[in-house]
C-alpha cells in the first residue's frame, strides 16, 4: 500500500513537471509567432505589444501553479 502511494505521488510530480514544460513551450511558440508578426509589420504600438506579452504569460502562470500543486501533493 505504501509503495503504491509513493508511485502515485511520483506520477503526480511527473505530470506537474510535464505541464510546466508544456506551458513554457506554448509561451515560446506564442512569442515566436508574435515577433514574426512584428517583423512583418515593422510598426506595432506599445499597448498592443504589452497586451500580447501579457497574454503569452498566462500559460506559464497556470503551468507554474499546477506544478507547485503537484509538489505540495
Amino acid at each position: 500500500m505504501v509503495q503504491k502511494t509513493g508511485s502515485r505521488l511520483k506520477h503526480i510530480r511527473t505530470i506537474g513537471s510535464f505541464v510546466l514544460i508544456t506551458c513554457i513551450l506554448g509561451q515560446l511558440i506564442g512569442l515566436y509567432s508574435a515577433f514574426a508578426s512584428i517583423k512583418q509589420t515593422e510598426r506595432v504600438s506599445q499597448t498592443l505589444l504589452a497586451a500580447g506579452l501579457k497574454f503569452s504569460m498566462l500559460t506559464t502562470i497556470y503551468g507554474t501553479i499546477i506544478f507547485m500543486l503537484s509538489l505540495i501533493i
